[in-house]
């Protein structure tokens, strides 16, 4: 695999003057993602792009995938229309507001996956450690 999560920081998809939204174009990719095929479309749908997200790239980024097909892998995280950040729940019950600029490590760490150590302590700081369990991260005080 080798991908590098944070590649996203070098599109330029967002709409420079409302950051919080995709830039309305006539680009292939986005026009699909934006025609029935984006985050929250088809929310019952088990793939990732519609029903799930990872803690790799902290809240509110830019979701990276290699192509447009929508079984495809993909670093997807959680996005919300709340200013700064997001609402998650949590394995005990519990919503917290998770902010946008939480500490998620080295964005650019290549993803840990079954042929790339893992167990290991996760490199996407904070965010990473709460988004599993197999690391055995212990998270002390308030985040």
């Amino acid at each position: 695999m080798g991908e590098d999560p944070g590649w996203a920081d070098t599109t330029n998809a967002k709409d420079p003057a409302r950051p919080q939204f995709w830039l309305d174009t006539t680009d292939s990719i986005v026009r699909d993602l934006n025609s029935g095929y984006g985050r929250g479309f088809r929310w019952a749908d088990a793939a990732t792009i519609y029903s799930a997200f990872n803690t790799i790239l902290p809240p509110n980024r830019e979701m990276v995938m290699p192509n447009r097909s929508d079984s495809a892998w993909c670093v997807a995280p959680p996005s919300s229309q709340h200013q700064g950040g997001v609402h998650v729940v949590l394995g005990d019950g519990a919503v917290k507001f998770i902010t946008d600029s939480i500490d998620a490590g080295n964005i650019h760490a290549e993803v840990i996956w079954s042929e790339n150590n893992p167990g290991a302590e996760s490199p996407y700081g904070v965010w990473g450690a709460l988004g599993t369990r197999n690391g055995k991260e212990t998270i002390e005080g308030a985040f």
